[in-house]
């Protein structure tokens, strides 16, 4: 069993079963769709009241760790089926493998390109049909520049640094992986695609999410590694961090 497993590993696919990813996908996404509802109700539409800046401090170190906890809890169920799994090759069941730096370099770039022209074309078509929903990122930079600026900051890096890992690992290491021992390969990354926009529980966001699911899936299968997804979704979250410090200093 132990050999069969390891070669399941080193062929890039999971060694876990399609219950165990349903199991792990349903004890995850459950309570963290809950908890999001929750505190989106109970925030209502209320703006964040101005802070000062030793509060604003305060905040962004509680709102950092805070995220950085649920973040992590999409660690939980990739890390407990591969090791109970893959025969001790915990890190290359998930996709902690080495790549070919230059087609990683070009599909990235190629991604990113695509995500730009997605983003580009889903505007246009929010304002033809008078579609206003904001995404999640502008929700955060209308209710938080002004008056909470360091808090702001922090929640950003946690989605530049740590959201990366995490949501790689469980939606592109763990679900998609999984999804691929009973559908087609391509079907696997459009699925896994949806339920990361879904999860994220931002019709604003929802189109540009799919298409960075897609790429990020796509991305997944084609070098075989976890890393260059992690790149790129930082990249990606990491250029509103960049817009949102540059609208700072004016």
């Amino acid at each position: 069993m132990d050999s069969i497993t390891s070669e399941r590993v080193r062929a890039d696919y999971a060694p876990w079963t399609a219950g165990d990813t349903a199991i792990g996908v349903i004890l995850t996404l459950g309570p963290l769709i809950a908890f999001s509802l929750f505190s989106n109700s109970a925030a209502g539409n209320a703006s964040t009241p101005h802070l000062t800046q030793q509060q604003d401090i305060a905040t962004a170190v509680i709102t950092f760790v805070l995220t950085a906890v649920l973040e992590g809890v999409f660690l939980i169920a990739p890390l407990v089926y591969a090791r109970r799994r893959a025969a001790g090759n915990v890190g290359q069941a998930l996709g902690f493998r080495g790549f070919n730096p230059a087609i990683a370099l070009v599909l990235i770039i190629l991604s990113y390109v695509v995500i730009y022209l997605a983003g580009n074309a889903i505007d246009a078509l929010n304002t033809h049909f008078h579609i206003t929903a904001p995404t999640n990122a502008q929700q955060l930079i209308d209710s938080e520049l002004k008056n909470a600026p360091i808090t702001l900051i922090a929640t950003l890096v946690a989605a530049t640094i740590v959201a990366p890992i995490c949501e790689e690992i469980f939606f592109r290491s763990f679900l998609m992986q999984g999804l691929r021992t009973v559908m087609p390969s391509w079907l696997a990354v459009v699925f896994s695609a949806l339920v990361f926009a879904i999860v994220h529980l931002s019709p604003g966001s929802f189109g540009l999410l799919l298409v960075l699911g897609i790429l990020l899936g796509a991305l997944r299968l084609l070098t075989r590694s976890v890393w260059p997804g992690i790149v790129l979704h930082a990249l990606n979250n990491g250029f509103v961090l960049f817009y949102v410090i540059t609208q700072l200093k004016k």
